[in-house]
């Protein structure tokens, strides 16, 4: 795969080409469409450029991507899936580049963008590439319609269970009926993500009803959280369901973007703070209600656990007109991290954080302090919750338990700390 035309949907009730991507040499190279650059949108403003210019991406860390298309693609779970069907085609790894994914992606990755084979290019691609991944493609769009129970259970047993990879499946959803999410759904029905534990003990299979009590305690703290449900199974436990904000009415796709890519970072190093993410907040959306909700979440991470926040679980939506505006929170759960750290720090710290590195944070929005600790009081309140929650959900004693410490450890020292600020 050498060259692949790039969309962009939902602008204007129309799609746009972007422009052409090349890759030579290990690299992607990028071409933007004039018609593009006369709208004046950029889909990356931190690092690319609205100029007819050739743009090369750095090596790394996107093996020679430009983050925002990085994007596109799917990492751990998904990858491993997609290595599988190329596998089952007989098409070798080491002959598949970035490009080739993100044409196997074609117009199903998360948020607006789509690719094609550029089939003008005097680089063709051979016949035979262009039908495997066609194939290729077909074969992943198997539709499975019916219960919601029956569609996840089904999509569940297909996929399997990686070591340490939390399995997910994008569906859409009516009421009580569900289909494989293919695109573009019928209509009446949304486009919902499915998460699936990650093995069958009942500390596993928790994790989905664990997520959703966090997503209930997040909503309650006022912090911007899609819908999110339980599909309960026949075996009587849960899959945590939350509805995608990178889709919205009839079909219409937003574009996303990640911190991550935005910034080039590679979110498995944990070497970001919050600060950096306030800053970047700041630049692209200009949007103060925008930087108060990231202050909101920080304060909730903390208190709450939710120590996997790096870099890929923060995003930002772009409007048809090209404004940004920070996207609603996902992935959040309790989560021990690495040596019980924060993956993204706040001001130099990755666990306990101090009242006073929180206070930095919220200064440079600004916002009062009297403020700031209305707003740790409304967190706190949420999270007091977890106990009753748990019980309600029927969360075993053992995790309960721990969750439930580490919550009252956290409210407790943060309480002490700004009151004697």
């Amino acid at each position: 795969m050498k060259t692949l035309q790039v969309f962009l949907h939902g602008v204007a009730d129309h799609s746009i080409q972007v422009g052409r991507l090349a890759y030579k040499d290990g690299l992607s190279h990028l071409e933007l469409d004039k018609d593009f650059l006369d709208l004046g949108i950029n889909i990356s403003p931190i690092n690319l450029k609205l100029d007819s210019k050739l743009q090369i991406a750095p090596r790394a860390p996107f093996n020679g991507l430009h983050g925002v298309f990085a994007d596109s693609l799917p990492d751990g779970w998904g990858l491993l899936l997609m290595d599988r069907r190329f596998r089952q085609r007989n098409i070798g790894l080491e002959a598949v580049t970035p490009l080739t994914r993100l044409a196997y992606m074609g117009d199903r990755a998360m948020g607006a963008l789509s690719y094609q084979p550029d089939f003008d290019d005097d680089n063709t691609i051979p016949d035979d590439e262009i039908l495997s991944l066609t194939s290729l493609a077909e074969d992943s769009l198997c539709v499975y319609e019916g219960s919601v129970k029956e569609v996840t259970e089904r999509l569940h047993i297909l996929g399997g269970s990686p070591g340490g990879a939390r399995p997910k499946a994008t569906i859409g959803l009516n009421g009580e009926t569900a289909i494989t999410d293919i695109g573009n759904l019928p209509a009446n029905y949304e486009h919902w993500l499915v998460k699936f534990p990650t093995g069958k003990s009942r500390e596993e299979q928790a994790e989905g009803t664990i997520e959703y009590i966090y997503s209930l305690m997040a909503r309650s703290a006022g912090i911007q959280f899609p819908e999110t449900r339980l599909i309960e199974t026949h075996e009587g436990f849960a899959y945590f369901a939350c509805k995608r904000f990178d889709r919205g009415k009839d079909n219409n796709r937003i574009h996303m973007h990640t911190l991550a890519a935005m910034i080039n970072a590679d979110f498995r190093i944990p070497d970001a703070d919050y600060g950096l993410l306030m800053k970047v907040t700041s630049h692209v959306t200009k949007s103060h209600a925008d930087m108060c909700e990231v202050l909101r979440r920080m304060i909730f991470n903390i208190l709450s656990g939710n120590r996997d926040d790096h870099t890929k679980n923060f995003s930002f939506l772009m409007t048809p007109e090209g404004s940004w505006s920070l996207s609603p929170v996902y992935d959040v759960t309790f989560n021990t991290g690495v040596n019980g750290h924060h993956s993204m720090s706040i001001m130099g710290h990755g666990q306990k954080v101090p009242y006073a590195a929180i206070q930095k944070i919220a200064d440079s929005i600004p916002l009062k302090k009297t403020q700031l600790n209305l707003m740790i009081d409304e967190i706190a309140e949420s999270l007091s919750q977890w106990k009753k929650l748990a019980e309600d959900h029927n969360i075993p004693f053992n995790i309960t338990k721990e969750i439930g410490n580490y919550i009252d450890e956290e409210l407790c020292r943060i309480d002490q700390e700004m009151r004697g600020a």
